[in-house]
Parts: structure tokens; sequence; C-alpha cells
């Protein structure tokens, strides 16, 4: 069964995404922090990861850079509303 890990702030958002993934029998985790994913990255290592990276907290370029460390080959996916060029060349690094 494939994982996936959703984290974003907006809990409707990661509802409606949830739904979607289960019912293609994904299995799911959702978080709401980039401190709960990392937790839980730790403790069930998901096939990928989606994240936004406007996050209350640390953000999820911080999320980004701290999986990274532990597991350089999990996909990671941003989901964000920011379209800055800036941010796409942050959030490629």
């Amino acid at each position: 069964m494939f994982h996936v890990a959703l984290v974003d702030d907006e809990k409707d958002l990661l509802f409606s995404l949830q739904i979607l993934l289960k019912a293609e029998g994904w299995k799911v985790s959702v978080y709401y922090s980039a401190e709960s994913a990392y937790s839980g990255i730790l403790k069930d290592t998901p096939d990928t990861v989606i994240l936004d990276m406007m996050l209350p907290g640390k953000d999820g370029l911080w999320l980004c850079r701290e999986v990274r460390k532990l597991y350089p080959q999990l996909p990671l996916i941003f989901l964000s509303a920011r379209d800055e060029e800036l941010d796409r060349i942050v959030g490629l690094e």
C-alpha cells in the first residue's frame, strides 16, 4: 500500500485530499504543522510527502531540509499558494 504524508494547516484541504487518496487505496497520514510531520515521518516513513511551504511555527522549507538530511531520496512535493519565482527557486534548492 502506497503511503503519503500530507502536511498543511488548511484542514478542509487536507480532509478532501485524504478522502480522495484513501478512495484510491493509499495510506494517508495527515499533519497540521512541520513539527508534528517531522515526528510522524520519523515513526512511520511515507513513500512521499506533500507539504505546504507556509505553516504555523516552522515552515515547510524547514521540514524539507530536516527530512532531506535523513531521507535524501524521499520524494517531496510542495503544494503552495506562493508563486513568486524566488519561491520556486528556494523550493528546488
